[in-house]
C-alpha cells in the first residue's frame, strides 16, 4: 500500500518536474529569487534570524509569483518563436553559404567547359583553314594547267580551231572571262540542269523532257550550247570549258 502510494507520488512529481510549464516556472523563480536562495544557503547567521530576514525583505507577491509567471509565459509562448526565428535565420545563412559555394564551383566548371570549347573551336578553325588552303592550291594548280594547255594550243595551232594570229594574252583573258562566267552560271537556277544536259549531249540523246524552252534558250543565249534545225545540240567552246570546270569540281568533291 505504502509502496504504491510512494510510486504514485513519484510519478506525479516527475510529471510536474518534466512538464514545460513547471520547468519554465522553476527556472524563472530561481532567476527572480536567486538572492533569497544564496542567503538561505550561505548566510552566516542563525536559522531563526534567516527566516525573519527573509520574511522582512524577500517575501513578496511580485518576486514569488507575478514575475516568475510572466517569465514563464514569455518562455513558453514567445521563446519558441524566438528560437524558431533564430533557426530560420541560421538556415537562410546556411542556404546562402551553399549558394555562394555552388556559384563558385559552377563558375569553375564553366571555365573548364569554355576552355575545352575554345580548344575545339580552334581545332575546327585550323581544319577549315587547311581545307580552304588545299582547295585554293588545287584551283591554282588547275589554272596553271589550263594556262599550260593554252600555250600548247598556241604553239601547235597550224590547223586548229583557234586562229594563229590571236595573241596568247587574249586567249588567257578569254579563259579568265570563262571562269567568271562559270561562277555566275553556277550560282544561277539553271545550273541544276547542267549535269543532265551533259549526259544527254555526250550520249547523243535528245534533251530531257523537263528542259523547258526557257531553259534551252538560256543555254543557247549564253553560248553554252548550239544546235541546228534537227535539234542536234553540241557544246560550244565555252560550253566545253564549262563541262571541264564542272567535272573538275565534281572530282574534288
Amino acid at each position: 500500500m505504502l509502496t504504491e502510494f510512494r510510486k504514485s507520488i513519484q510519478s506525479i512529481m516527475y510529471e510536474r518536474i518534466t512538464s514545460p510549464f513547471s520547468g519554465a516556472f522553476f527556472f524563472s523563480w530561481v532567476v527572480w529569487n536567486w538572492k533569497l536562495i544564496y542567503f538561505l544557503i550561505f548566510a552566516d547567521i542563525e536559522v531563526i534570524e534567516r527566516i525573519q530576514f527573509v520574511e522582512l525583505y524577500y517575501i513578496n507577491i511580485y518576486n514569488s509569483l507575478v514575475y516568475p509567471l510572466l517569465s514563464t509565459t514569455f518562455l513558453i509562448i514567445l521563446f519558441p518563436f524566438i528560437t524558431t526565428g533564430a533557426f530560420w535565420i541560421w538556415l537562410r545563412f546556411k542556404n546562402w553559404q551553399n549558394e555562394i559555394k555552388n556559384e563558385i564551383e559552377k563558375k569553375q566548371l564553366l571555365t573548364i567547359e569554355k576552355s575545352i570549347q575554345l580548344r575545339m573551336e580552334l581545332r575546327n578553325q585550323e581544319d577549315n583553314y587547311n581545307k580552304i588552303l588545299t582547295s585554293k592550291e588545287e584551283e591554282i594548280n588547275l589554272l596553271k594547267k589550263e594556262i599550260d594547255e593554252l600555250h600548247k594550243r598556241i604553239e601547235g595551232n597550224s590547223n586548229s580551231e583557234i586562229n594563229s594570229n590571236v595573241p596568247a594574252s587574249d586567249l588567257i583573258a578569254e579563259t579568265f572571262n570563262y571562269d567568271e562566267s562559270f561562277i555566275e552560271f553556277s550560282e544561277s537556277d539553271y545550273f541544276r540542269y547542267f549535269e543532265s544536259l551533259i549526259e544527254s549531249i555526250q550520249s547523243g540523246k535528245y534533251l530531257p523532257e523537263h528542259f523547258a524552252p526557257l531553259t534551252l534558250a538560256y543555254f543557247e543565249s549564253n553560248d553554252i550550247i548550239s544546235g541546228n534545225e534537227k535539234s542536234d545540240y553540241r557544246f560550244t567552246e565555252k560550253g566545253r570549258y564549262f563541262v571541264k570546270k564542272f567535272l573538275n569540281s565534281m572530282h574534288r568533291l
